[in-house]
């Protein structure tokens, strides 16, 4: 008589713990946090971090395309040098 009392059993549990890590993620859920109860808010510094964040990277692009820049002029130089001393 099984089919009318069916053994019914328990459906497994799973221990799933995710590996993917988004920091960015993380910073908006701290920032999430700390603004949600509202006694830190100050007016207007969420923005001036964003700006200083953004002149921060400005400033880091610059440095980079220096660095091919500077090589680029300094071979043209060395090429007139050379050019002016030995050809002529």
């Amino acid at each position: 008589m099984s089919i009318f009392n069916p053994k019914l059993s328990k459906p497994r549990n799973f221990n799933y713990k995710p590996r993917f890590y988004d920091p960015e993620r993380e910073k908006f859920d701290e920032i999430r946090k700390r603004y949600a109860s509202g006694d830190d808010y100050v007016p207007g510094q969420i923005v001036k971090t964003g700006f200083k964040r953004e002149i921060t990277r400005n400033e880091e692009r610059r440095k980079r395309r220096r660095k091919p820049m500077r090589l680029i002029v300094m071979i043209l130089l060395a090429a007139f040098l050379i050019y002016f001393f030995f050809v002529r």
